[in-house]
């Protein structure tokens, strides 16, 4: 949950928590989550996730442990970044080009979804509170950037509202994630 849908005012730069301080590039992002796919049982703290996409073909998901599932058969990929809700469904953002994609599970209509962002070059996701203690007020976010500004849409909303978070800003979303600050941090550059 992003308090007043807005940045603090004054940056509070901190350390990425475990895994989204391991190193992520455009075709593979970590997240923390459960024991296993659709089954939160355990939390959402169990163990770390890694979604990728190999040569711009499908997109995968499974635990550093081993295993993998595929969840996305798309061609063209150019990045992807990944996280689950509180039940365990993935969602995937993904690019193919200068579109921005977004799967994920819409209770509405009871099943996988994807929606479509034109003129957007990367795009990340994450669930930016997974303790247990946070159930009612953490959130799937989705960022991008648009035109040299960034943005974020929530899973509350069913992604449909779009916020500014910062105008003109230089760089790329490279990261997104919780901190060891428990704030959720946009690594742009």
């Amino acid at each position: 949950m992003m308090p007043d849908n807005s940045l603090s005012t004054e940056p509070v730069v901190a350390d990425y928590l475990y895994p989204d301080n391991l190193v992520n590039s455009a075709d593979r992002d970590y997240e923390m989550g459960g024991i296993a796919i659709e089954d939160a049982s355990q939390g959402l703290l169990y163990q770390p996730w890694t979604f990728w996409s190999t040569d711009g073909g499908p997109i995968y998901c499974g635990p550093l442990s081993g295993g993998s599932e595929m969840l996305i058969d798309v061609s063209g990929v150019t990045s992807v970044s990944g996280t689950f809700d509180r039940n365990m469904r993935p969602t995937v953002a993904y690019a193919i080009g200068d579109t921005g994609y977004l799967w994920w599970f819409d209770a509405t209509v009871n099943a996988m979804t994807t929606t479509e962002f034109p003129g957007i070059s990367e795009i990340r996701v994450t669930h930016d509170d997974k303790r247990p203690t946070a159930d009612f007020r953490s959130d799937v976010l989705v960022a991008y950037t648009r035109d040299g500004n960034l943005y974020y849409r929530q899973q509350r909303d069913r992604y449909t509202i779009e916020r500014l978070l910062a105008e003109n800003v230089v760089g790329q979303l490279r990261n997104m994630g919780m901190t060891t600050a428990l704030r959720v941090q946009f690594d742009i550059n």
